[in-house]
């Protein structure tokens, strides 16, 4: 067998290598049977296995297959007969290939493992680490990217701390051009230090309301009321005042109406005292945070201001116990024979 494989490898009819051409071709096929071997075990693998391991084992797949392909089509050229500036030049392509699959691979662990872990943190109390792992996670991803680049530069015979130094005659230039881009990462990491709101939480940013979805490195993202997506940069949010809803347990509510002024005395007064009596019963509502009383003479009603506190931070909770509130004021004024008031105007012609 090793004398044929000689005789195959030395067989150039014409001076034309179709010995080793053919073995770099079928050096070519084997690795990609191989590549499409290993993925399947790791399919295989990641169906079997549970948590972390299942999940990484998918995801390390593609990376894996391209790394034997590279690594046995570098092979397969060096069979080649080639001249030595070729094969610098396949060494050049092998390593850049290389270090960009291996960050590759490391960028697919390191979201795999962060995936698993926001699972972990979706199912806990604390909203903390939620807000925490995105930002660790980018964090992960560019030191990879950046350690990557760092050793091809290296790896190629440029001096890195030439090119460091150099980089800092521009650095005036290079700092103008990325201070938005710092600004955002160091308002992220005053956001991420002071907490004014965390991933979940129900804010008003400077007139954009809505709950936050992600807190990132440069921008935060908000699910508005309107389920839209805003994205809003951190450096403006650090800038402006945030009005975090979240922490409350009420919400403050005012209803005003007017009643017609054929209205009686007795019958206000008896009006105002069963809505206090219906507020200061009502399980919904805050106690000691409600009052009932008439506000004045409008131009064409007696008015009347009930405000009271909800107990509740949801916002369609509130909606619903608002209109519960409202529904008891109209049973009242009812009850009490009593009318509301609409706008009118009564005209005297005097001859």
């Amino acid at each position: 067998m090793a004398d044929f494989f000689e005789g195959l490898y030395s067989l150039a009819p014409g001076g034309v290598p179709l010995g080793r051409i053919a073995i770099a071709i079928v050096v070519v096929a084997a690795a990609f049977a191989l590549a499409a071997v290993v993925k399947a075990i790791l399919a295989r693998l990641s169906g079997r296995l549970t948590g972390i391991p299942s999940a990484l084992a998918a995801k390390v797949r593609r990376p894996s297959g391209f790394l034997i392909v590279l690594l046995c089509c570098y092979g397969a050229a060096r069979i080649l007969p080639v001249s030595e500036g070729v094969v610098t030049v396949l060494d050049k392509i092998l390593l850049i290939g290389i270090t960009g699959g291996v960050v590759w691979l490391l960028i697919c662990s390191t979201d795999c493992v962060a995936d698993k872990l926001a699972e972990s943190a979706r199912a806990s109390e604390s909203r903390l680490d939620d807000q925490m792992l995105p930002i660790l996670r980018n964090i992960a991803r560019a030191l990879i990217f950046i350690l990557g680049v760092v050793f091809v530069i290296q790896a190629l015979g440029y001096p890195v701390g030439g090119i460091v130094a150099g980089l800092g005659i521009g650095g005036m230039a290079v700092a103008l051009a990325a201070q938005d881009t710092l600004s955002g990462i160091f308002a992220s990491m005053a956001i991420f230090l002071e907490k004014p709101f965390m991933v979940g939480d129900f804010v008003d940013l400077q007139g954009v309301q809505g709950t936050i979805s992600d807190v990132g490195l440069r921008s935060t993202r908000i699910l508005t009321i309107e389920n839209t997506l805003v994205t809003v940069p951190n450096r403006k949010i650090v800038e402006n005042t945030v009005d975090n809803w979240a922490h409350r347990n009420s919400r403050r509510t005012l209803m005003a109406f007017g009643l017609v002024y054929g209205t009686s005395l007795e019958a206000l007064e008896g009006l105002l005292e069963r809505l206090r009596d219906n507020l200061r019963s009502d399980p919904e509502v805050e106690p000691d945070t409600w009052s009932v009383h008439f506000r004045g003479f409008g131009e064409s009603s007696l008015e009347v201001e009930v405000l009271m506190f909800l107990k509740t931070a949801s916002y369609r909770e509130w909606l619903a116990m608002r209109e519960r509130k409202g529904f008891m004021i109209m049973r009242e004024v009812e009850a009490a024979g009593l009318a509301f008031a609409f706008p009118t105007r009564t005209i005297r012609i005097e001859r």
